[in-house]
């Protein structure tokens, strides 16, 4: 089945983007806590063995949320520049129709005869 014109249209687009501008606000909050230092834990061995352990996950997690993060901005400008594109082109599509209907000879009187 064909989709409607309301499953495309800009505004559902726009709503879709800030829905998810919204959210990129909270990923980018988690994305920039503390990690969790060696003198936190203890300073004999197994806790600042565990310590550097865990500021390395740490790192390694932060590095791929903020890897994720970047993508998921990139997704919200791209559903913007396209919802800007399709109402672009749908103002390009009338104006030629109208330029179109302007040619007719007679020129149309109804919907109906363009």
């Amino acid at each position: 089945m064909a989709p409607t014109e309301s499953e495309h249209s800009p505004e559902k687009m726009r709503q879709v983007a800030r829905a998810m501008q919204a959210e990129l606000e909270k990923l980018r909050a988690g994305a920039s806590g503390h990690p969790t230092t060696v003198g936190t834990i203890g300073a004999w061995d197994v806790p600042t063995d565990l310590g550097r352990r865990i500021d390395t996950a740490h790192q390694s997690m932060i590095t791929y949320v903020t890897e994720f993060v970047d993508i998921y901005a990139r997704l919200v400008s791209d559903i913007q520049r396209s919802a800007k594109y399709f109402d672009l082109s749908e103002l390009a599509s009338r104006q030629a129709a109208g330029r179109a209907g302007g040619l007719l000879d007679p020129p149309a009187t109804r919907d109906s005869q363009n």
